[in-house]
């Protein structure tokens, strides 16, 4: 190791956060964080026995086990697995190549990869790959995706036995059967603007500027707003983040039009927001997604990919689409709001079920409770609560009015 390097683990070292206990034997190991707020909150983990879980937190040093691997990581990590001596390794973080490398270096261990967010090419683990192909196919046991196409796409780069399960937060929270009032919601990708730093993001060397990004809302919330205003249907913006500066992003955008912003509070607010929306809109957004597959009738206008040069933001990537369907475009114009929506708008629920049915297992699955997930876990004989075998989920309208709170535009 060069003096270089070692220096560098010192200085990690002494910057991470460490603790002292060795870790303990568990059936499962999981990879991801340990922050109090994310294992408490963690679908994957709530099923799961306590005592059968060790979580592997790559922002965490033990410190007996980095003393033991002289500041290496591959000692560090066959360490720490030599002390747990788990049988399954999940992980949440389904972007992390080094976690698609551990079978490799440990084939008696099962692993398991679950999908968190929308993939793409753009400073992604696709567009890293298809730019540095590796020299072999990884190797995951299981992997558990939004939808078979996404599942071929890591098939490209990885062996395993794809399962496609839909989004494993989504499926937690059970669709709301009440009534969906005759609304329009836009679904925010809001990130804060920072004036000292306008770049957003960088990719295999370039910049992209914060301005470039949010050019498709640019677009389409002032056509938005005006087809609510013609035909009185009440326009939302399901807020993404507690940026101070978001409400005021869409105040100047939407204009005068009445409108309403429902802040994200909790970690499910925003699937009992689009439970309760007649019309979802969005660019390309997760949470759009999964409302799709929630039932919930959604319009993408799939412009950002354009406005950034990248075919991995088109709409259903991988998949491949045309440029316009029922309810998908790759243009803002006012004839193509007019179309989508006016189409989603007039649709009866019977013919909207029948489209979304034909475009759903190549978009986002919905299975209401996690039957499959928890049926994984039965296959490799992963100790559950007693919760998980009997509670499906929490049910969307079990959210009260005051647990999606909302702050409405000024007359």
């Amino acid at each position: 190791m060069s003096l270089n390097l070692f220096a560098h683990h010192v200085r990690k070292l002494f910057r991470a956060r460490k603790v002292w206990r060795r870790p303990r034997r568990a059936h499962v190991l999981f990879f991801g964080s340990t922050a109090t707020h994310v294992v408490q909150t963690n679908i994957v983990l709530e099923q799961m026995r306590e005592d059968a879980v060790e979580v592997f937190d790559p922002e965490v040093i033990c410190v007996p086990l980095a003393v033991i691997s002289f500041f290496s990581r591959e000692r560090y990590l066959r360490h720490f697995i030599a002390a747990v001596q788990p049988r399954v390794c999940v992980t949440c973080m389904d972007n992390d190549v080094s976690f698609w490398d551990l079978k490799r270096r440990f084939p008696a261990v099962t692993t398991v990869l679950i999908q968190t967010g929308w993939r793409s090419a753009l400073a992604d683990c696709f567009g890293i790959l298809e730019r540095n192909p590796p020299a072999r196919k990884f190797r995951v046991d299981f992997l558990l995706v939004y939808n078979t196409e996404i599942g071929r796409k890591f098939l490209q780069y990885i062996d395993g036995e794809v399962i496609a399960i839909g989004s494993y937060k989504n499926n937690h929270v059970l669709r709301s059967g009440a009534l969906r009032p005759r609304t329009l919601t836009f679904i925010s990708q809001y990130r804060r603007h920072q004036d000292t730093h306008p770049i957003i993001f960088y990719d295999d060397g370039r910049a992209y500027l914060w301005e470039n990004f949010y050019e498709p809302e640019k677009q389409l919330l002032p056509l938005l707003a005006d087809y609510c205003r013609r035909r009185s249907i009440p326009l939302r913006v399901c807020a993404t983040s507690v940026a101070p500066d978001e409400y005021e992003f869409f105040a100047e955008r939407i204009g005068d039009v009445n409108w309403d912003f429902i802040p994200r509070f909790r970690r499910d607010g925003s699937y009992h927001v689009v439970d309760r929306a007649l019309v979802v809109v969005t660019h390309e957004s997760t949470l759009a997604y999964e409302a799709f597959g929630r039932g919930v009738r959604t319009a993408f206008f799939s412009t950002r990919g354009e406005a950034l040069g990248t075919e991995s933001l088109r709409f259903g990537w991988p998949g491949k689409y045309a440029d316009h369907g029922p309810f998908w475009t790759t243009q803002i114009a006012p004839p193509e709001v007019e179309r989508i929506l006016d189409g989603l708008f007039e649709a009866g629920d019977a013919e909207w079920e029948q489209m979304r049915q034909a475009h759903a297992p190549d978009l986002m699955e919905y299975d209401p409770g996690n039957s499959r997930l928890l049926e994984l876990w039965r296959r490799l004989g992963v100790p559950l609560t007693a919760d998980a075998s009997v509670l499906p989920g929490t049910l969307a309208s079990d959210a009260t009015n005051s647990e999606v709170s909302r702050a409405t535009s000024p007359s």
